[in-house]
């Protein structure tokens, strides 16, 4: 009778065990300028002046600034679209009410608008001008309401064939960090659960996400547990990263998994600082 209650409790026990395995994947971190812009739509507007010359610089430089952020944020789709305002020389464009109206007049998550100034044409060069430039942007989203952001540079001599490549070195501030991570998923001895890694290790965070939830509808707060904790790691890659919080969360509550910590800041390192 010994003998066979040992036993019980031995298949009791593999059946309980998990295991991790790593995940490996290209994870985007928000540009140098600070701001986010993963899942953002965009706007650009540049401002036009009655000098057709100048307008017209302006025109293609926005082209290229659009061109290269629909190069690192959309696969190349033409996706966004341009603007123009007429400039007002007394105007501010770093005030909050300008940029906001201008989020609304576009229906855009984030508003980029350019203003540039030509100077006088150069003597030693024919056909060239100093280049003054103003970037302003403003993230309608942004938790944290950081308001306008404004970006400068000066060029002390440019043609105008060289606006378009102007544009596509400005957006190239906005270029994401991407960095090659590790990510550890916990899994049981079943075809359930490791189809579930399969399917995270295939980059297919939507589908694994869906079958972890299933997994974690049990009386099993370990498994519970490992299916939550898993789900907060499909959350993250989904960049929802509210309810990742919330996923991690239910895993700390029911059986806090010994990589929760560690998740954690990676969360604050990705989205805490948005």
């Amino acid at each position: 009778m010994a003998s066979m209650l040992s036993l019980v409790l031995l298949n009791l026990s593999c059946s309980s065990q998990y295991y991790t395995d790593t995940v490996r994947v290209e994870v985007r971190y928000p540009s140098p300028s600070g701001l986010t812009l993963e899942g953002r739509s965009m706007g650009v507007v540049y401002t036009y002046t009655d000098v057709p010359e100048d307008s017209l610089f302006s025109a293609n430089l926005a082209e290229g600034f659009v061109s290269e952020m629909e190069k690192m944020y959309f696969g190349g789709q033409t996706l966004l679209d341009i603007y123009s305002v007429k400039k007002n020389p007394a105007g501010n464009y770093g005030q909050l009410d300008t940029l906001v109206r201008l989020v609304m007049d576009t229906n855009c998550d984030v508003v980029f608008l350019i203003d540039c100034e030509r100077g006088e044409e150069t003597e030693d060069a024919e056909d060239s001008y100093p280049l003054a430039m103003g970037l302003y942007a403003y993230d309608s989203l942004d938790p944290k309401d950081s308001g306008v952001k404004f970006y400068k540079g000066s060029v002390n001599a440019v043609t105008d064939d060289q606006a378009a490549a102007l544009g596509e070195r400005a957006a190239s501030k906005f270029r994401a960090d991407w960095r090659t991570e590790a990510y550890s998923i916990y899994y049981f001895d079943t075809e359930e659960w490791w189809q579930a890694f399969l399917d995270a290790a295939d980059m297919k965070w939507a589908v694994a996400l869906k079958k972890w939830i299933g997994l974690a509808n049990t009386n099993n707060l370990q498994k519970r547990s490992c299916a939550e904790y898993n789900a907060a790691v499909a959350c993250y890659m989904l960049s929802d990263f509210e309810l990742e919080k919330k996923w991690l969360d239910m895993s700390d509550m029911d059986d806090k998994r010994p990589l929760s910590d560690g998740l954690r800041k990676r969360i604050l390192a990705r989205s805490g600082a948005n």
